[in-house]
């Protein structure tokens, strides 16, 4: 506090009397005053901050002051903070922090801090003797026993103490590989460390009792249970569900508590797991990092599988029909082919051009297609690419597919490089519906129209078997019935024959010899006529005139002869006797006695029978008498 003197307010400020010359502070050292030269036997002081001085109450001229309890009426500052306690002082008072705190200025302002009893040596709770742990609170102290420890039940303190040194909390170990959580109280809370398991437990995951199935044992004072004070450790590598298993890529080390798990190729892990690279990269074998993991030649990595804010990263070109000009990795930034290019799949990050006789009609194509009229395969590196379909094949494009035959019965004519199926016309001899199968024009037929097939007419053939354009006639004296096929159909005419009865298209057909004959037409031959008989027109053999007679092949009428002195009545079909006035020499005609001589004799054999008339007589041919020649009249 400052030196004993009054105050009195006036004129906006405080004034302090009874001390010194120049400046008063108060308890903290923060400037309290301004003092003057004393004027009439007194010195003045002037407030050097708002607020009454602290310490004193008097006014200006008043008897001398009288102590202010501050820490009794509570007009100290100490509350500032929250730990502070007041302590009366002459003139003044006096903030002191308590227990557990202690007091420091921060930025000019007073203020009490935790005061930390664990940071010297073990601390308050005396560690190095009785194996408990401090733990600092805010302004107090705790006693714990540290992990892998607990309170013996046989300690005469508890665990939280307060005053330094008095917490004799005395902590058991739980044993080597054992472990329990900080502040156990009891040994139950010990229990095997990751990586090991108890040696003493039974079947069921009670503890065994039998001290002899234990490597070590001891009698819990408290309990009197028999416990079991050793951990076995686990090998790891042997449990099932193992996370460092072959099959995900682990090669498994057991050790002391724990185990070591090394990657084989193309995985990576921690050392505890085993994670697979992603598809298309390769990892040299013991890798620890995704880092480790890199891309096949001509991929990159990638975020190319993604699903709103989530993405899986990848190795990788684009996908088909994408591209990207970036050099950057695990960024989707593809772009779709532009028409004219395209990208099959795992084939870089480059659209390319489509070849000669292909076409990509789209944005975004995976492949290039052949054009209409071509086939092959426009993605190889090599040529050829696409080729032109040949004669009898089209292709319409649009996919790369061969092309495809021709329907049956049909061929392409126009050109090479067909598009359509309606580019195969029908063949020759063959009919049917355009842009469809064609069927073959059948034996005996030929192809009339396009649509239709038509039987060849009689006495002609078909050129060929089937697929016939035309019929072909018959040679001349041969014929066929309607519908024939081969030139074979062609039969000889009646009275004609083919040489040894063959077809017409090897020897023409020639009429029968005089004298022989052929009844119907076909392949046979003419066969000679008989006696008594004759054939002029190679037809058939006709008889001799009834009682007249011809030798074999005979070739006429004429050669039918009826026994002398008779002659072949043509009118009866049969043979007469020579009749009076004629003569019959030849056995076929009646020939007339000449003029002016008779015969009267009947069967005359020649002419000898014509006897001349006598004088004065005349008789005209084939007379059988003579007569008075006939006179005129006038």
């Amino acid at each position: 506090a400052l030196t004993p003197g009054g105050h009195a307010r006036g004129s906006g400020v405080e004034q302090f009397v009874d001390v010194q010359v120049g400046t008063a502070r108060d308890m903290h050292g923060r400037l309290a005053a301004h003092c003057t030269t004393p004027a009439a036997g007194k010195r003045w002081c002037y407030s050097a901050r708002a607020g009454p001085l602290v310490g004193y109450l008097q006014d200006f001229g008043a008897a001398p002051p009288v102590e202010d309890d501050e820490c009794l009426r509570g007009t100290h500052d100490c509350g500032r903070d929250p730990n502070g306690v007041c302590s009366n002082t002459e003139g003044s008072f006096m903030c002191a922090c308590a227990a557990g705190w202690r007091s420091v200025e921060l930025s000019g302002v007073w203020r009490c801090v935790d005061q930390d009893e664990c940071s010297h040596g073990g601390g308050a709770c005396g560690m190095a003797i009785n194996g408990s742990e401090c733990v600092n609170t805010p302004g107090s102290f705790t006693c714990v026993c540290p992990s892998s420890s607990y309170l013996s039940p046989s300690s005469p303190y508890g665990l939280n103490g307060t005053e330094p040194n008095k917490s004799n909390a005395t902590c058991v170990p739980c044993g080597l590989s054992f472990t329990s959580p900080q502040n156990s109280s009891s040994r139950d809370a010990c229990a095997c460390e990751v990586g090991y398991r108890e040696s003493c437990l039974n079947d069921d995951g009670g503890r065994e009792q039998n001290a002899s199935l234990c490597s070590l044992a001891l009698l819990d004072a408290d309990e009197a249970v028999l416990r079991a004070v050793r951990c076995d450790d686990v090998d790891e590598c042997l449990e099932e569900g193992s996370s460092c298993a072959p099959e995900g890529g682990g090669v498994c080390t057991n050790t002391n508590g724990s185990f070591l798990c090394s990657c084989a190729e193309d995985f990576y892990g921690d050392g505890l797991a085993c994670h697979a690279c992603v598809d298309n990269s390769t990892a040299e074998a013991g890798s620890r990092r995704e880092e480790d993991c890199t891309c096949a030649v001509g991929s990159r990595k990638r975020y190319l599988a993604c699903s709103g804010p989530a993405c899986v990263p990848s190795c990788g070109s684009c996908p088909e029909g994408m591209y990207t000009n970036s050099s950057s990795d695990w960024t989707p930034n593809c772009t779709m082919c532009p028409v004219g290019t395209a990208k099959p799949a795992g084939t870089g990050d480059a659209c390319t051009a489509c070849p000669e006789n292909a076409e990509a009609v789209t944005l975004g194509m995976g492949m290039c297609l052949c054009v209409a009229g071509y086939a092959g395969d426009p993605n190889t590196l090599e040529p050829p690419f696409c080729t032109e379909c040949g004669f009898g094949f089209y292709n319409p494009g649009s996919a790369n597919t061969p092309c495809s035959a021709c329907p049956a019965g049909t061929n392409t004519t126009s050109s090479n490089a067909s598009e359509s199926v309606c580019d195969c016309d029908c063949l020759e001899g063959y009919v049917g519906a355009a842009c469809g199968a064609c069927a073959i024009c059948e034996a005996g037929t030929f192809k009339e129209t396009a649509t239709h097939c038509a039987l060849c007419p009689a006495d002609t053939f078909a050129e060929k078997e089937e697929g016939a354009l035309s019929c072909t006639p018959c040679p001349d004296n041969s014929s066929a019935v309607e519908g024939s096929y081969t030139p074979s159909s062609c039969l000889c005419n009646e009275g004609y024959e083919g040489v040894n009865g063959s077809s017409p298209l090897e020897a023409s057909c020639a009429p029968c010899l005089p004298g022989w004959a052929k009844n119907g037409s076909g392949p046979g031959a003419c066969a000679m006529c008989g006696n008594n008989t004759y054939s002029d027109a190679g037809a058939d053999c006709l008889p001799c005139a009834a009682n007249a007679s011809s030798p074999g092949a005979s070739p006429d009428e004429g050669s039918c002869a009826c026994p002398p002195g008779s002659f072949i009545n043509r009118t009866a079909g049969a043979c007469a006797v020579c009749p009076t006035g004629r003569y019959c020499e030849d056995g076929r005609e009646a020939t007339l006695c000449v003029a002016d001589t008779y015969s009267d004799e009947v069967g005359a054999e020649d002419n000898a029978t014509c006897v001349e008339c006598d004088a004065g007589l005349v008789a005209p041919p084939g007379s059988a008498n003579c007569s008075e020649p006939v006179t005129a009249t006038s």
